[in-house]
């Protein structure tokens, strides 16, 4: 029971930092939004695989580990002896085995959960990267606009200056 908490808390604590780690890097990417996303899509789907291909691999390890435990190699195989009546071990560690691996599907609910939030994030990411664009573009007709007022002024100065140098003095 103490393990299986363990390796919640664990998990929990990476998919998190995982979380984190995406949304901070979602921010600081070099790349564009298409880009970057197709390669955050490919890297969900990576941990997706291996979270599941370690929750087997763990089963499994779990499963060797009880049959040797209660001594019987046919633990946990779907077989049954009908010519037991009492709870046996093997019934117990199965209950227990029951109970992990619905805490181990809360913990993949947690995680598709976590995969929203990131998602969200990388969402929310795109939309200020937009909005920075469309500031950075107002701020370029600003400046634009400013340089040519700045020259229409300098030019009406230089013709006041012609106008005023052609006037005769008194």
């Amino acid at each position: 029971m103490g393990f299986a908490r363990r390796t919640l808390r664990f998990g929990s604590g990476l998919i998190f930092g995982a979380a984190v780690g995406t949304a901070v890097s979602v921010l600081l990417a070099p790349q564009n939004g298409d880009e970057l996303k197709a390669e955050l899509q490919d890297r969900r789907e990576e941990a997706t695989r291996a979270g599941e291909e370690a929750e087997l691999v763990e089963t499994e390890r779990l499963k060797r580990l009880y049959r040797v435990a209660v001594n019987d190699p046919e633990a946990l195989t779907g077989t049954f002896n009908h010519n037991k009546h009492e709870k046996t071990p093997a019934e117990e560690a199965a209950e227990r085995l029951k109970k992990e691996r619905d805490e181990a599907a809360k913990a993949t609910r947690e995680a598709k959960k976590a995969e929203e939030k990131v998602r969200q994030a990388e969402d929310a990411a795109k939309k200020s990267r937009d909005q920075i664009a469309k500031a950075e573009e107002q701020a370029r007709k600003a400046r634009d606009k400013q340089i040519k007022e700045e020259g229409d002024v300098a030019q009406a100065y230089d013709q006041a200056v012609e106008k005023s140098q052609d006037q005769p003095r008194s």
